[in-house]
Formats: C-alpha cells, sequence, structure tokens
C-alpha cells in the first residue's frame, strides 16, 4: 500500500492513554457495549488526534461517547448488518477534528 511509518497496537483504553507517545494522527477504538467513556473521549479531545474511527454495537453508547467528543465531527456513518436475522449490528463512524 506504500505506507509508511505506520505502527499498530492492541491495547486496553487505559493503557493507551497512559502511554505518553507521539499523537497519532489515527485512532482507531472498537470498544464493548459500554463504549470508551467520558474519561476517554476527554483524553481523545485533548490528545486531538487528526482522526478517530470509532467502531460499535451499541448505538446508545456510541451516541454518549459522541456527544463527549466535543472537538470532533461525524464524516460518515455505516451501519453494518453482519448478524442476520439478529437485533445485532455495527456502526462505523468516521470522524474529524474541527
Amino acid at each position: 500500500m506504500g505506507l509508511e511509518n505506520v505502527t499498530f497496537q492492541a491495547l486496553d483504553s487505559a493503557q493507551f492513554a497512559l502511554a505518553k507517545s507521539a499523537v497519532p494522527e489515527l485512532v482507531l477504538v472498537n470498544p464493548p457495549r459500554r463504549g470508551i467513556g467520558k474519561a476517554l473521549c476527554d483524553y481523545l479531545n485533548t490528545m486531538a488526534p487528526d482522526t478517530i474511527i470509532y467502531s460499535s454495537c451499541n448505538a446508545q453508547s456510541l451516541a454518549q461517547d459522541l456527544a463527549h467528543l466535543t472537538q470532533y465531527q461525524p464524516q460518515r456513518v455505516q451501519l453494518f448488518d453482519m448478524f442476520p436475522h439478529t437485533a445485532h449490528y455495527e456502526v462505523l463512524v468516521l470522524l474529524t477534528r474541527k
């Protein structure tokens, strides 16, 4: 793909927040049903990556987290029905810094 200086890390959100590393251009979050919570939203607002991709299986916790991500605005939202004939779904949101 021609990408340079790309690293991937699978971390617990608390480990990520405490890592004290350089600010990434992109943060991808895929939290459990409870969402990422106000504390991590506040941290992301302060850390200020250019882009956040938020993958969620719970629209209610997603909406709560989006309300706390005050420095970001949704650019695109996509619903995925990955589990047909059930009530389960995934929502992917592309957020960019205001």
